[in-house]
């Protein structure tokens, strides 16, 4: 998370994703993924959840994993801290 916070980084995945899908360069792995980020934008307090964990404020050498599947979907912080989300 060297630039940006959780929810900047989400939307700016989901546009990415969006415009790729959009441009006919998708797959059904990356409609899975715009999806769940769709889920997670829509449906989180992510601006709640940073302020809970300051390594997803940004500017950090943090690594943050995004895991999801149809059950569950969560952030993964270097490896060891689990947030889920709805």
């Amino acid at each position: 998370m060297e630039k940006h916070c959780i929810k900047t980084e989400f939307k700016k995945k989901y546009e990415k994703n969006l415009s790729l899908c959009l441009k006919g360069k998708g797959s059904k792995e990356l409609e899975l993924e715009l999806e769940a980020l769709k889920g997670a934008l829509e449906k989180n307090d992510l601006v709640s959840i940073r302020g809970k964990y300051s390594q997803l404020r940004g500017k950090t050498k943090d690594i943050v994993s995004f895991f999801f599947d149809e059950k569950e979907k969560y952030l993964l912080i270097n490896k060891s801290v689990r947030v889920d989300l709805k």
